[in-house]
């Protein structure tokens, strides 16, 4: 899943480890059940696996 937000940062918590990378740099592990703070303004987040609906705080 690609993430990308005009906000300038997102918070993700996930329900199992996901891969991640920004940027299309090199990947990194985010552990399950940890709250990430990433910056989001010009910046692409790539998510290897992501169940979870995403609710944006401007959207219904």
């Amino acid at each position: 899943m690609q993430l990308s937000s005009s906000e300038p940062c997102v918070v993700i918590l996930t329900e199992k480890e996901v891969e991640v990378s920004v940027n299309n740099h090199a990947t990194f592990t985010l552990p399950k059940k940890l709250p990430a703070a990433f910056a989001c303004n010009n910046n692409v987040i790539e998510l290897s696996t992501f169940k979870s609906r995403i609710n944006h705080p401007h959207q219904p």
